[in-house]
């Protein structure tokens, strides 16, 4: 999918004037040659993250068996890991066609708190048989997710699928000895 920005429209009258957006972006040249030195450099690797492909096959991976007989996915993340699926998901349904469910897709769900009715009531609608709980957290460390992912844990058992923990999981982290990988070596969950 390609994206193209138009800023035409931010010009004009009672809007930003063309000489003042040329003055303000001639300023910036001086940044923006150290950013692009330092792109060409790899000095910065958070400008070279958006040609990395080498977590690619492991992220498909985890996403087919994520929707392997899934009725309801759970995404459980707090701040930006729950708000980037979140965006993802609106997007996607932006393009499809309105009253065309998507075949065979589970439906989603963000648990982005750990506001205990919430996810009482998430929990208690879901066929746990069939629902699936992906665990998001850059740092691994994110006490809200761990909580999230101890009490869905715990549903599970609960509801006797203690020993296909495994099935019902996946996470997304940051390499390293993090508590979100521990966790997950603990229960077998894909990462």
């Amino acid at each position: 999918m390609n994206y193209t920005q138009n800023i035409e429209g931010c010009f004009g009258d009672g809007r930003l004037a063309l000489p003042d957006y040329t003055a303000m972006l001639a300023r910036t040249a001086e940044v923006l040659n150290r950013l692009r030195a330092r792109h060409a450099d790899g000095s910065l690797q958070l400008l070279r993250l958006p040609e990395t492909q080498d977590d690619l096959a492991a992220c498909k991976a985890l996403a087919a068996h994520l929707v392997k007989n899934t009725s309801n996915l759970v995404i459980l993340g707090t701040g930006g890991s729950s708000l980037r699926a979140q965006a993802l998901a609106q997007i996607a349904d932006k393009y499809r066609p309105k009253g065309l469910p998507r075949e065979g897709s589970p439906r989603f769900h963000f648990l982005d708190n750990l506001d205990p009715y919430a996810m009482d009531a998430v929990l208690g609608q879901l066929d746990l048989r069939t629902a699936r709980f992906l665990l998001v957290s850059k740092s691994g460390g994110t006490a809200e997710t761990l909580m999230q992912a101890l009490t869905a844990i715990s549903a599970l058992q609960d509801a006797g699928a203690g020993k296909h923990l495994k099935q019902h999981f996946g996470v997304i982290t940051e390499p390293g000895n993090r508590a979100m990988r521990r966790l997950a070596e603990q229960y077998e969950f894909p990462v």
